[in-house]
């Protein structure tokens, strides 16, 4: 259905007004019928020897005053005209500005939320009701300078919290003048995160306790600045030390205990929020799966001190950031770009050392010891890491030995390999063309040149989701997926399918976690680089998100096999297939046994 406006001109000789009416059809030629029907149903005559000319289809103009469909509209000619260049755009009528009342001042009720903030805070005698123009002037160029951190704080504290957009002005100029009592400008930019503190603390409050409330986070303000609470006079609070290096090991655990719901002594974890942050771990819970995936996309990630990564996450402006994966990953590079602290250990930049061949099996954790890396590690290797990264199936337990590359037999003279550089992906997906939607990922990481298999990686994705972020789903494909067996559909249609971009972001974590070299050097082998390796490119860039991995480590598992028949190598459908056909991660694995086979086979001649 396509839609169609029409313009039915009064003559200049007629008292009649002119019409407007718009109104959907299948043709060009049903709107003219359609039109005609309308302007006869009320007894509207055009052309000659009438009031009205003859309609004039014009462009479609949508704006929230639009008549509803299929009335003629007397009004609309009243508010819109059409444009004098091409006769068809309708363009809005500009009334004459009221007279000047020879004053500059405004209504601060009409400023921006932001503008009315910094208002307030330029008025501490009394609160004000209009602002001149100098102020005006001031307040912009106070908003658009970014060295003034105390302000920009101020502001970005304020906005992050939706109950304070929606005070009344006075209740407003109370708050901008609690902040500025309890963090005086004087004294220099507040931190952030405290800042988010008060404010949380004074919205949940009605307004007979605010006053009190701000007295006593002065009195305690002060005292925490007092000699008493640091070693000397003058001595900031020491932020908390780790004991050894930070690894991605540590890093995950002290992702799951800041997501600890209570309070959280920075310097001493307790044991219990330890083993509760093993547990939300083990089960893979989805809030900390992305915040982990967001954070160990960050450069240098491992520099950072632990405080910096608790009040990150502790101290989000929405608790509902983390679902949103765009609004996520804004939201912790800006936290670390401002805000974060690299700490004395930087822990080691390779993340597949910080993955494989930990120690396992240390003594467990005592109550209010430091939370160092060591002991960090000793969690972890009970926990486990999250399904997504060990390519499990839905159900299936994790121990240490899961976290561990698979040791298989290897040629002689090659010793087993700890991190790999080559990653064999498959993936099921509702077409076979490069915006096909897909609805699962399988990633198995190996060495051609030993056969040796390591970490694996399975999502199954929720088609919906696939759909909406731009996928065309092919009806050939979805009948043909009709007609495989019901073991093969179920792995598709599991209770467990997340949404497409968070299995891209799972995906991007595993590449970056396990890869020798991380995402730069990975090579990305698909069966072929045409079908698997595009499609999965496009759903980055469709969802949002910048692919992993660069197009030059693209590898085509055909072209080895071809290359291997070309030789005289006919593996593939010699080595016997394991597992559900059609199955994403039991197809990669089988593609990894004939792949390095055909490998070694092809550098033995």
């Amino acid at each position: 259905m396509n839609t169609y406006a029409y313009y039915i001109k009064a003559k200049a000789k007629s008292d009649a007004k002119s019409l407007f009416c718009w109104f959907s059809a299948k043709s060009d030629s049903r709107a003219e019928r359609e039109i005609a029907n309308i302007l006869e149903d009320a007894d509207i005559a055009t052309g000659r020897g009438t009031d009205y000319q003859l309609p004039q289809r014009t462009g479609w103009h949508a704006v929230d005053d639009l008549p509803r469909e299929g009335i003629l509209d007397e009004t609309w000619c009243e508010r819109y005209t059409l444009s004098a260049d091409d006769n068809m755009t309708w363009e809005s009528i500009i009334t004459d500005l009221p007279p000047a009342t020879g004053t500059d001042t405004v209504n601060i009720a009409s400023l921006t939320f932001g503008h009315r903030v910094l208002a307030h805070l330029l008025s501490p005698a009394a609160m004000l009701y209009d602002i001149n123009k100098p102020l005006r002037t001031q307040i912009c160029a106070i908003e658009m300078n970014t060295d003034a951190q105390y302000e920009q704080n101020l502001l970005l504290a304020c906005k992050s919290i939706d109950q304070i957009k929606y005070f009344p002005e006075k209740q407003l100029w109370d708050l901008v003048q609690a902040i500025a009592l309890a963090f005086p400008c004087d004294e220099g930019a507040p931190v952030l995160a405290d800042l988010l503190d008060f404010l949380k603390g004074y919205v949940a409050i009605t307004e007979p306790g605010r006053l009190d409330y701000t007295h006593n986070w002065i009195e305690k303000w002060r005292a925490s600045k007092s000699p008493g609470a640091a070693a000397s006079a003058g001595t900031p609070t020491p932020r908390p030390a780790r004991g050894a290096p930070q690894n991605f090991r540590s890093l995950n655990i002290e992702i799951a205990c800041a997501l600890w719901p209570g309070d959280l002594d920075y310097h001493a974890i307790d044991a219990r929020i330890i083993n509760w942050a093993k547990k939300i771990i083990n089960d893979d819970r989805k809030d900390w799966k992305r915040w982990s995936a967001v954070i160990h996309m960050q450069a240098d990630i491992l520099a950072y001190d632990r405080q910096t990564i608790f009040d990150m996450i502790r101290h989000a402006p929405d608790p509902e950031v983390c679902h949103q994966g765009n609004a996520l990953k804004s939201y912790v590079a800006d936290f670390l770009n401002q805000h974060g602290v690299r700490s004395e250990h930087t822990g080691e930049q390779n993340s597949g050392e910080s993955h494989c061949g930990d120690e396992e099996h240390h003594e467990e954790a005592t109550s209010n010891v430091q939370m160092e890396a060591d002991r960090i590690d000793e969690t972890q290797n009970d926990a486990g890491l999250p399904e997504s990264q060990t390519g499990e199936r839905p159900g299936k337990s994790h121990t240490a030995a899961d976290l561990l590359p698979v040791t298989v037999a290897t040629l002689p003279g090659h010793q087993p390999a700890t991190c790999f550089n080559h990653l064999m992906v498959d993936i099921e997906c509702m077409g076979r063309h490069p915006l096909a939607p897909v609805v699962a990922i399988a990633a198995v990481f190996f060495a051609p040149e030993t056969g040796e298999s390591g970490p694996e990686f399975y999502e199954v994705i929720d088609l919906h989701s696939a759909i909406t972020c731009g996928g065309q789903p092919d009806g050939e494909a979805i009948l043909w997926w009709l007609r495989q067996s019901s073991e093969t559909r179920a792995a598709i249609l599991s209770d467990t399918a997340i949404p497409l971009g968070e299995a891209l972001l799972q995906f991007e974590l595993f590449i970056g976690s396990h890869a020798d070299g991380g995402t730069d050097t990975v090579q990305i082998w698909g069966n072929g680089a045409a079908f698997d390796n595009a499609i999965i490119r496009q759903s980055f860039v469709s969802a949002g998100l910048e692919p992993p991995w660069c197009f030059r480590n693209d590898r085509d598992v055909r072209t080895l096999v071809a290359l291997g028949n070309a030789a005289g190598i006919d593996l593939r459908d010699s080595i016997p297939f394991e597992g559900v056909p059609h199955h994403a991660l039991d197809d990669a694995r089988h593609q990894v046994k004939y792949a390095s086979a055909i490998w070694q086979r092809l550098m033995a001649h």
